[in-house]
């Protein structure tokens, strides 16, 4: 684990997680992404939003399917009943498409900001305070 990463774990665990660094390569990883954080870019990892689609299909799928089971062991009809179901998802649909904007190109898209103000109102009422997202 890189050392921010995890002295952040650990101090969030009150030192109950431990951890360790690896250290003393003899490479240098070059990449000018920023590897695996909120930074990453679409411009330097192209999303195949392809993949994305087929995965949320699957995903969908055997949600349906495990709950639809009943614990009886009948997966064969439970994955024919989902797969009839859930249709498989486009990469062209347009939900997609926007979400996967918000998430790897433009994180105040006007999705994100409408999701984060209605999380916002919920937290208000809810515990009485405002933590100012969403406006």
């Amino acid at each position: 684990v890189p050392p921010t990463p995890l002295s952040s774990l650990v101090q969030l665990s009150e030192g109950n997680v431990g951890g360790a660094v690896l250290s003393g390569y003899d490479d240098t990883f070059t990449n000018d992404a920023y590897y695996l954080s909120h930074l990453d870019s679409n411009n330097t990892a192209q999303i195949s939003l392809e993949s994305i689609a087929k995965a949320a299909t699957f995903v969908a799928r055997a949600a349906l399917a495990s709950v639809y089971d009943g614990n009886d062991g009948d997966y064969e009809n439970s994955v024919q009943y989902a797969e009839g179901l859930i249709e498989e998802l486009d990469s062209s649909d347009e939900t997609l498409i926007d979400l996967s904007n918000c998430l790897f190109i433009d994180g105040n898209c006007e999705t994100l900001k409408a999701y984060t103000k209605i999380e916002n109102m919920n937290n208000r009422d809810e515990t009485g305070f405002d933590v100012g997202i969403g406006q």
